[in-house]
């Protein structure tokens, strides 16, 4: 059972932070309570997604500057290099111009 100085640490940090997952890992407490905390208080959770907009021409830019994904990913605050290529895809159908480049194979 969390007290109200947990409850309000989860939902602080929350605000701050906006990802359960950092809240989590900061807190010690599971992705579950915190969850639970935040609905508790009628916060409203947003999905992962949703939490950063990214400035695509720059991106754009570096891409096609050969830049590796790498560093984009830790430039841009991507989560994975998995994320950025899935967004940088995204964006290319959207009418963007990324070039297309193969992966660099593991």
């Amino acid at each position: 059972m969390l007290n109200l100085i947990q409850h309000q640490l989860i939902i602080d940090q929350y605000k701050i932070l906006k990802s359960q997952k950092k809240v989590s890992t900061l807190t010690g407490f599971s992705r579950g309570t915190i969850n639970k905390v935040l609905r508790e208080n009628n916060i409203i959770i947003q999905p992962p997604g949703h939490q950063t907009k990214h400035n695509i021409p720059m991106i754009m830019h570096d891409w096609n500057a050969r830049m590796s994904i790498t560093k984009i990913t830790d430039t841009y605050g991507f989560s994975c290099e998995e994320v950025a290529y899935k967004m940088i895809s995204r964006w290319r159908k959207q009418g963007w111009d990324f070039s297309r480049r193969d992966r660099v194979k593991k």
